[in-house]
């Protein structure tokens, strides 16, 4: 089947406003990226199936995108495609949160996460997953990606806040598992194994989610650090003292760049570790002697821990405005990353340095 004949056979199936012409799609950070030979935007489960089954049937390539977050290249084709794909874009995937369950929210899966934080609050509830790109990131594409986020220490990964999954396989063939149960051996764990499969093994259409109580009052605190053993040291003993929330260790470079732009305070040491732990009746003071560290910023107000937090997730975003930026994300044991940081920046620095041959 031609191009122009699978564009019709695709306008047939979701309806021509929403099968728009090929293009170059570029990733976030606009470093990677290539053609596509249509892009389809189906509207619910049946549509989505009828593409997939169709593009099954004629042999043609298909790469799935959300809200084109990503910042690795995951979710648009790669450059120099012989047989360019059709991008299936599945932010029609629209179904407005609602509750289920006892505290469970059901949410089309082109959502948005920020939807789904403000649904969750608006019914006194929580959704333990964030990230910077929560206006724009889909709910199916943090389940399609298992994300972290920045609240991972607390809540875990999305797949220990889904309850169940809706999807469609490459062939077209439609699977609900919504039914919410915390216990359920009755066969495979569908959902998760669904949850971080990439799109690989199927495509999300809803997501049942778990939701948590709204979270006590927290402080935001950034200590500048020498070093990343001392960073996971003082880490360490908050989550034991208190109850952490987040943790983030983010170079000083970076952090004080961003800092002169969002008015927070910059850091004189090589790293800037921030922590947000929640408060005890007790008070607000610091569960942790840390006078061996100088200039710690402790915010309570909503205003200062924004700030705090917009100045973690300004990163990239102020660096690609410098040029292309080289993302990538790894998980390794909390004793290695000390010396997998060391070894990276010994293949990058005669890059930084201009001596690189």
């Amino acid at each position: 089947m031609v191009a122009h004949e699978l564009s019709r056979s695709l306008a047939d199936i979701v309806g021509s406003a929403h099968v728009l012409p090929g293009e170059i799609m570029q990733d976030w950070t606009r470093a990677f990226g290539g053609p596509t030979l249509t892009i389809v935007r189906p509207a619910d489960m049946g549509q989505l199936a009828a593409v997939l089954s169709l593009c099954s049937q004629q042999r043609q390539p298909v790469v799935l995108q959300g809200g084109n977050t990503g910042l690795v290249a995951g979710a648009v084709p790669a450059a120099g495609e012989q047989n360019p794909p059709v991008l299936l874009s599945t932010t029609r995937l629209t179904d407005p949160p609602q509750l289920v369950g006892e505290h469970d929210i059901l949410a089309g899966a082109g959502v948005t996460l920020a939807q789904v934080q403000e649904f969750a609050r608006s019914h006194g509830r929580h959704y333990g997953v964030d990230l910077a790109a929560r206006d724009t990131a889909t709910i199916g594409g943090t389940v399609a990606t298992n994300a972290g986020g920045i609240r991972f220490c607390k809540y875990g990964s999305t797949r220990h806040n889904l309850r169940g999954l809706e999807f469609v396989t490459g062939t077209g063939e439609t699977v609900t598992d919504l039914t919410g149960l915390p216990k359920d051996n009755t066969g495979l764990d569908l959902t998760g194994l669904i949850c971080g499969s990439e799109g690989i093994l199927a495509v999300v259409t809803q997501v049942r989610l778990i939701t948590h109580p709204q979270p006590p009052p927290t402080l935001v605190v950034l200590i500048p650090v020498a070093g990343l053993t001392n960073a996971l040291r003082i880490a360490r003993h908050v989550g034991q003292e208190a109850d952490l929330y987040a943790a983030e260790v983010i170079e000083a470079q970076g952090w004080n760049s961003v800092a002169l732009e969002s008015g927070a305070p910059t850091v004189a040491r090589p790293l800037a570790l921030l922590l947000e732990y929640a408060t005890t009746d007790e008070g607000l003071s610091l569960p942790i002697d840390l006078m061996s560290e100088d200039c710690i910023t402790v915010a309570q107000d909503p205003a200062g821990k924004r700030r705090l937090w917009d100045t973690r997730e300004g990163q990239t975003d102020h660096f690609s405005r410098l040029g292309l930026v080289h993302k990538f994300d790894v998980s390794l044991p909390l004793t290695a990353i000390e010396p997998a940081l060391d070894a990276v920046t010994q293949v990058i620095e005669p890059f930084v340095s201009g001596k690189a041959t």
